[in-house]
């Protein structure tokens, strides 16, 4: 199990350290030069809020599953439904993705 996190994990990162350098480029060839740093700064609080809401998520379902008198939530209960909803949220950004992708991609 470590084994696959560790992968999950070092395949997420470098999902990151590979868009994030393309990421002006793109939106400025969308949008225009004249406002690549505030289109970046939408762009870069999107990943601040999706990180801060998923966290507090699993941060109230584990809590909710914990036993009382136990300070730790212990089995898959704990973390099952936020992997879940976060997979759902996942697949609706790739699937906007694709929407966008159709509507702005003769233009990147």
């Amino acid at each position: 199990l470590h084994d696959t996190a560790r992968h999950i994990h070092a395949l997420a990162t470098d999902n990151q350290r590979l868009t994030l350098p393309c990421t002006p480029s793109i939106l400025s060839s969308i949008w225009g030069a004249p406002n690549q740093g505030r289109n970046f700064g939408f762009v870069s609080y999107a990943c601040f809020c999706g990180t801060t809401a998923f966290s507090y998520l699993y941060a109230f379902i584990a809590d909710s599953h914990t036993s009382p008198g136990d300070d730790v939530c212990r089995g898959p209960q704990c973390w099952q439904t936020t992997f879940w909803l976060s997979s759902a949220a996942s697949l609706l950004a790739i699937g906007f993705t694709g929407v966008l992708w159709r509507k702005w991609g003769s233009r990147v």
